[in-house]
């Protein structure tokens, strides 16, 4: 019976992450695109004795590493050992960290049609619990995850499909892109609710505006983003 070998995998502080010079290139845009080093992975035998010791990198483009380090706005998660290695965003927003991210939504939002909506939703609200007051994620909601990657054969954390269900469920087909109420600000979605308001009190009932306003307020509920953060 030969060795047990284990894996442990951990994260270096932002501080102390390293870009690895001689691996930086271009995408097919012209952006620069860095190597970072931001774990490593040590493999030690059944007896805990290191054995060896590799870097763990993500790629990540020159600007927004940049960003992450003058920019109190961006939130990073490490994740060693999923794909990507890192959720990067910004105002509860989902950030394109290099070239690959787009590719890694696709494969999502082709599984998501597959699974059982009800749960998707849950999957949802868990992950906007966990980004926002730390709650953990149920067993349900790992089940999910589990099943979501077996299918689309992947390993993608929670918080990266939670930030694809985002996308899939309150990015897409939005009534009130429209009338570009997805990009107003939180004054401006207030004062349209005091407009609805004044309709009602007057007898005067705009089903398709408060319409419009209530889905952009529940996508917003349902991403963390109701109220503009100071």
């Amino acid at each position: 019976m030969g060795s047990r070998v284990i894996f442990q995998p951990y994260k270096i502080n932002a501080e102390e992450w390293q870009v690895i010079e001689d691996g930086i290139r271009e995408d097919a845009y012209g952006k620069v695109i860095c190597p970072v080093i931001i774990g490593r992975r040590v493999q030690k035998n059944e007896n805990n004795d290191v054995t060896g010791n590799e870097a763990v990198t993500e790629e990540i483009y020159q600007d927004i590493l940049t960003g992450i380090f003058t920019n109190s706005g961006y939130k990073v998660r490490v994740r060693i050992g999923r794909v990507p290695g890192l959720v990067v965003t910004y105002n509860n927003e989902l950030i394109c960290h290099n070239d690959k991210i787009k590719e890694h939504l696709c494969r999502l939002s082709d599984v998501f049609p597959q699974m059982d909506q009800n749960a998707a939703v849950d999957m949802l609200v868990a992950g906007v619990l966990n980004e926002n007051a730390g709650e953990k994620f149920t067993p349900d909601c790992q089940a999910f995850i589990k099943k979501v990657n077996s299918r689309c054969k992947g390993s993608f954390s929670s918080e990266f499909v939670t930030m694809a269900l985002k996308k899939y469920f309150c990015a897409d087909n939005r009534q009130a892109a429209g009338r570009g109420m997805q990009y107003a600000d939180y004054a401006t979605l207030l004062h349209e609710a005091g407009e609805i308001l004044k309709g009602r009190v007057e007898g005067f009932f705009d089903e398709g505006r408060e319409e419009i306003l209530l889905e952009e307020l529940l996508y917003r509920f349902l991403t963390g983003n109701l109220i503009e953060k100071g």
